[in-house]
């Protein structure tokens, strides 16, 4: 197969997988603005996201492999020949979870939600310097999103301190 044909089979699925993509990028970014709340470093931030990424892909490949893996023999042997030229199934030997017994292994697995740290870090009171950074930046026009990259917060708090400031609801 040359390089054109595979470029016309991937072409279709581009925009798809883009889109996923970009919403997990969305994902990645929340996850990275609640860790800098809490004054992780950006480069351990950045290693750590990484790692749990590309293990999670490798996870899922290896689902989906094992997944048809099992298909496949599963397919191999359900079927056999018997007299008169007749395919019968045979019963599944494979012993998995009943539906009932998943559903109480995801009772016993569920975790409880945690109280909620972003409110709670609102509680916290930033710098002099950063509070006026803030008010700053948003007088000269800068976007909310770019004023909370810039100061390493999540744009909650940037709303936040915004509010706090001017006495009024979110623009």
């Amino acid at each position: 197969m040359n390089h054109k044909e595979m470029h016309d089979i991937y072409a279709p699925w581009e925009y798809l997988l883009r889109e996923k993509l970009e919403d997990a990028d969305r994902i990645v970014s929340r996850v990275d603005s609640e860790a800098a709340m809490f004054g992780i470093p950006a480069a351990q931030r950045k290693q750590f996201i990484a790692n749990k990424v590309v293990q999670l892909i490798d996870e899922i490949a290896e689902e989906r492999e094992s997944h048809y893996r099992r298909k496949k023999d599963d397919d191999m042997r359900k079927k056999h020949w018997a007299a008169g030229g007749q395919i019968k199934e045979r019963k599944s030997t494979r012993k998995g979870r009943q539906k009932g017994e998943q559903y109480k292994m995801y009772v016993k697995t569920k975790v409880e939600p945690g109280p909620d740290l972003i409110i709670q870090s609102l509680d916290v009171p930033l710098t002099t310097e950063q509070s006026n950074r803030i008010f700053e930046l948003a007088e000269y026009g800068w976007l909310r999103s770019d004023i909370a990259k810039e100061l390493g917060i999540p744009k909650t708090r940037v709303n936040h301190e915004l509010v706090k400031r001017k006495g009024g609801g979110a623009a």
